[in-house]
């Protein structure tokens, strides 16, 4: 099962409604969602934030106590570092960092240096 997220961000359009993550885990259709009585092989959470101290952590920690036995894969991005985090023994979650940060070199007034 995949969900998208962003952090409780509150500069948007008035034709968006983004619903803070506090608010989201007590929805029905969350709860609906996390309880789905077919197999659910794994909960991929994919959104705009960080992977370390974010919403992303209130919507892992409830569906980890709705769902203790399903892996919880996370992939997130926001704060323009690489990072990873392990949140248990079933959960792991990414942030790739910035788009050269991994594969390129850093050039800037004559300097280089490796990123990787």
């Amino acid at each position: 099962m995949t969900l998208s997220l962003i952090y409780d961000f509150t500069g948007n359009v008035n034709v968006t409604k983004v619903i803070p993550a506090a608010e989201l885990v007590t929805e029905q259709w969350f709860l609906d969602a996390i309880n789905y009585p077919e197999t659910i092989d794994l909960f991929l959470l994919i959104g705009h934030n960080p992977v370390r101290d974010s919403t992303f952590t209130l919507v892992h920690d409830t569906i980890r106590k709705a769902r203790p036995e399903i892996p919880i894969q996370i992939f997130g991005g926001h704060t323009h570092i690489r990072d990873l985090v392990v949140y248990d023994d079933m959960s792991v979650g990414l942030e790739s960092g910035m788009l050269e940060s991994g594969f390129s070199r850093c050039r800037s007034n004559n300097f280089a240096r490796p990123l990787l």
